[in-house]
């Protein structure tokens, strides 16, 4: 069943090209036309549903340019979740490389659109209200409490590997190591909107970010510019 849907939502992203592409010329309106358009999307769902369930889906990529100070990042998606958002040439990138279609236009894909929105407003300095759609692959349970602490972690505030770790002495009595922390943070594929670049080395340093220490470093920095600017508008007030 998930097939299926992927698989629909994919086709009709692409039909839907086809028309942003045709919706100029006359004949588009001619009943006819769309009679024949109606045959040939049924024929073609049939034949790519089969050959796509035997082959896989096609994954999608698109280049998001981000303010100057930062490194411009590649979003990916499987035509209808976002499964990945890293910087480009990043290490972090490796971990997408089955995506097969470059995209130009964030409107053939919904996800696309959500995150672009979503990074917009994160980079004026503001938390966005939303969480795009998104879909992670080998996501093992250790894996899913790590990225659930993540996302827990206020904008422009910092927590260590071992504090994490240490939530999960609290919460289950065993003990959990800060690499293995580190080894799960480090393996997140959705960047910034998965906040892993919040957490740092026992003592505050920044280590370990497969997007680069450079912009690790620029995104603290910018969350805590607009951090304390709207705490000292606060306090004016």
């Amino acid at each position: 069943m998930e097939i299926l849907q992927n698989f629909q939502v994919l086709f009709h992203a692409k039909f839907n090209v086809f028309f942003k592409n045709t919706q100029k010329k006359s004949y588009l309106n001619s009943k006819s036309f769309c009679i024949t358009c109606q045959k040939t999307e049924f024929y073609t769902m049939i034949f790519m549903y089969f050959y796509f369930a035997a082959r896989g889906f096609p994954m999608y990529k698109m280049l998001y340019e981000t303010p100057r100070q930062f490194g411009n990042l590649f979003l990916f998606s499987d035509g209808r979740y976002l499964t990945g958002v890293c910087f480009e040439g990043s290490k972090d990138e490796v971990k997408h490389s089955a995506c097969t279609q470059i995209l130009t236009d964030s409107s053939a894909v919904d996800c696309f659109c959500q995150t672009i929105t979503w990074l917009d407003l994160y980079f004026a300095g503001k938390v966005p209200d939303f969480v795009p759609e998104f879909k992670i692959e080998n996501l093992t349970p250790f894996r899913q409490q790590v990225l659930n602490s993540l996302m827990k972690i206020p904008f422009g505030q910092t927590v260590t590997y071992g504090s994490i770790a240490q939530e999960f002495l609290c919460a289950d009595c065993k003990k959990m190591s800060a690499q293995a922390v580190g080894s799960a943070v480090g393996w997140n594929p959705i960047g910034i909107i998965i906040p892993c670049h919040r957490v740092v080395g026992s003592s505050g340093n920044l280590t370990g970010y497969g997007g680069g220490l450079e912009n690790k470093a620029a995104l603290l920095k910018h969350e805590l510019f607009y951090t304390f600017n709207l705490s000292a508008s606060i306090i004016k007030t």
